[in-house]
Formats: C-alpha cells, sequence, structure tokens
C-alpha cells in the first residue's frame, strides 16, 4: 500500500490539465505526481473552464473579443458559473470526496459541492497589488471580480493551503480566513530526476567563482543586479563567471564572462540535464528578484546542493532559509552588497562546504514534492 493511502476518492482540477506542463510552471503536474504517487489514485477532472470559456480566452488574446485580453472572459459571472457547474459535475460522476484546486480561485468561486475543496496557491491578489508589474495592465472591471472571485473562493475553501508565512498571513489579514484552516507547506523542485547527494555535494573547483542566474523575466529577476555584482567581483581580482539561464540580458549589459542560454525546457530530458549540470558545476545561486511569490528555483539549487544569494521579498525566505539554504538580504540591497557577501562566503572554504550540505538536507527533509505530499494528506484526512 503507498505511503498515505487512503480510502478517500481525491480529484484535482486546474486551469488546464495536469499534464499540461507548462502552467503555473509545471507545479499542477508535480503536484498531481506527487500525490498519485502517495495515494494511488488521484482523477484530473480536466481543464477547470469549459469549452466555451476557454474559446473566450483565445478570441480576447487575438484581439477578438470586447475588452481585450484585460476583460478576463474566465471573470465573468456567466463564466464563473458555467466552470463551477462543470466542475459539481465532474466531481459527482467521479465520485469524488476531495477536491484539490491548485491556484484558479474562479474555479472554485461558484463551486456548489459536498466534496471537501482543498485550496492550494503560492499568493493572494491583494499581496500582487503593486507588486508585480504584470497586474498593473488589468481591466479595472477584471480586478473588482478577481478580488471578488478570491474572497469568495477563499471562505468557499475547507483548507488552504500556501508555501510561504507571507502568502498564508495575506489570508488571514487581508481576506479575514480563519486561522485554523490556513496552513503553510514548502513546495518542492520541479525536476523529473533528482542528482544523488553523493552527486550534488561532490567537490567542484574553487576558481575560477562560477555563479548561476535562472529567470525568464530580467528586469524582475534583478538581472543588473547579478551583473553588476560580478562586475565589482572581478574588479576585485576574484576571477567570476555568470551564466544566465531563460532569458537574453540587454546588449549594454553583456559581459565577456558571461554565458547566456536564452532557454532551456525542462519538460525535455537533455535540455533538463543540461539545467542539472549548470547547477551541480556552480558555486552560488544568485538571483536579486524584485518580486517573488516562492522562488520553485531555489528548491532546485537546494536539491543540487547549491546555495542561494537572494533578497528577503515576498515569499522568498521560506525557500531561502537563513543560513541552511543560502542567504538573504535586504530587498534594497545593492550590487556591492551582493558582491561582499558572496567574496565573506567564498573566502571559507569550511563555511561554504558546510552550508552545501546543510543545503542539500534541507532539500532532502523539507523542500521536496514528497514531503510537500505527505503534508498536504494529511491536511485533507484532518479535515476530512
Amino acid at each position: 500500500m503507498a505511503a498515505g493511502k487512503t480510502d478517500m476518492k481525491l480529484g484535482i482540477i486546474a486551469n488546464e490539465r495536469v499534464d499540461m506542463k507548462q502552467q503555473w510552471s509545471g507545479l499542477p503536474h508535480f503536484m498531481h505526481a506527487a500525490l498519485t504517487a502517495q495515494l494511488g489514485d488521484v482523477t484530473d477532472l480536466g481543464p477547470g473552464m469549459p469549452k466555451a470559456v476557454r474559446l473566450l480566452e483565445k478570441l480576447a488574446k487575438a484581439g477578438f473579443y470586447p475588452g481585450g485580453l484585460e476583460a478576463a472572459p474566465h471573470l465573468h459571472p456567466l463564466s464563473l458559473h458555467l466552470t463551477g457547474w462543470r466542475l459539481g459535475q465532474a466531481i459527482k460522476q467521479n465520485h469524488c470526496d476531495v477536491l484539490f484546486a491548485p491556484a484558479g480561485s474562479h474555479l472554485i468561486a461558484k463551486l456548489r459541492t459536498r466534496a471537501k475543496v482543498i485550496y492550494c496557491s503560492d499568493t493572494t491578489l491583494r499581496l500582487m497589488l503593486g507588486y508585480y508589474p504584470s497586474f498593473e495592465s488589468l481591466h479595472p472591471t477584471a480586478l473588482k471580480r478577481a478580488e471578488r472571485y478570491e474572497q469568495a473562493a477563499i471562505e468557499r475553501a475547507d483548507c488552504l493551503i500556501y508555501p510561504s508565512d507571507w502568502a498564508a498571513r495575506s489570508a488571514i489579514e487581508h481576506y479575514g480566513a480563519n486561522p485554523k484552516k490556513v496552513h503553510v507547506v514548502p513546495f518542492g523542485a520541479n525536476f523529473q530526476t533528482i542528482p544523488s547527494k553523493d552527486q550534488a555535494l561532490a567537490e567542484r573547483p574553487r576558481h575560477p567563482l562560477k555563479l548561476l542566474f535562472v529567470g525568464v523575466e530580467w528586469g524582475r529577476k534583478g538581472g543588473d543586479l547579478a551583473i553588476a555584482a560580478c562586475d565589482i567581483l572581478n574588479q576585485r581580482g576574484i576571477a567570476t563567471e555568470l551564466t544566465v539561464v531563460g532569458c537574453t540580458p540587454p546588449d549594454h549589459q553583456k559581459r565577456d564572462y558571461m554565458t547566456i542560454i536564452p532557454s532551456l525546457n525542462k519538460m525535455h530530458q537533455d535540455q533538463e540535464q543540461t539545467l542539472s549540470d549548470l547547477f551541480l558545476s556552480s558555486h552560488l545561486f544568485v538571483l536579486p528578484t524584485q518580486a517573488e511569490c516562492f522562488g520553485i528555483v531555489f528548491c532546485e539549487a537546494a536539491a543540487h546542493g547549491l546555495p542561494s544569494i537572494a533578497p528577503r521579498t515576498g515569499g522568498v525566505e521560506a525557500a531561502v532559509r537563513e543560513g541552511e539554504t543560502g542567504y538573504l538580504l535586504p530587498p534594497d540591497a545593492d550590487a556591492d552588497a551582493y558582491a561582499n557577501l558572496i567574496a565573506d562566503l567564498m573566502a571559507n572554504q569550511t563555511r561554504y562546504n558546510a552550508l552545501r550540505t546543510r543545503t542539500r538536507e534541507t532539500y532532502e527533509t523539507t523542500l521536496n514534492w514528497s514531503n510537500w505530499a505527505r503534508r498536504v494528506i494529511a491536511l485533507m484526512q484532518m479535515d476530512s
């Protein structure tokens, strides 16, 4: 019998089928896989939104929907009622006792079912406003609806799961969630294959200093700070190389010491291996992100025994644990602060090696999907 095996029938619902590995950074896919490994039977209830609503979303993206994409067709009241009805029917037909809904508060806002509803997200809408640049362009009507449905989803859910205290506090303070139904369970590393502990902690050549930056949005992820810190380290005589994965820096910020890999898709085995090799051959993962809800990439770095350097912003400190998986700087820290921290850490090899060991151990005990699934299943059982 699989660990956590129970008689409950669990259904999972996301915006797309959970085998669509690109949605929400692959989180629904890895959550479904982890829950299935321990429960043995988790039913994917299919795309949360009915076909008609998904069609409207496609029309909006193509510019053929009144008000454009900013009007958010999936947030129209009629769409919400259709979504709630479709989900209710799917839950009934599949005899689900528990529904797990990763993100997409609109999916459960109008849902009527006797099944227990577990809602999981890495943030709340209120936290995004004035924090994530992408939310600044939301149509006022869509924004008002999104806030209303976020409130409804939080009230509707029987259990709320967030990966950080930052997000959990918001559910309680901004939306009045009952603290007894709010739980913090950190996410894991989105890799199909995780290196062994021996591989992760194998000795790495000390010179040159190799830093790794992985992010799609160069500006939001603080690419300019990473470059400036490397410039300072090289000027001090500390030979430093930087590998950038996931984006292309502006021409004026490119350097001879940089290696740029514009894109790697972890869903392709060879590309995942390339990224894994980069984690294994680097000394530190540096991401001076300006806005971050959690940071799955920090868990991935930890899985490879690679400590992270990042700012204390959003939900980052749930993944970058001070002195355990890396070190945190103030959100307004400048390039000198990053360079100083990196230089001090790398100057003491004993301290650095001990940090690497703690980093991998924290991945094994906390920042992995098996641990996440065990805790989520326990909460499902407790709330059932």
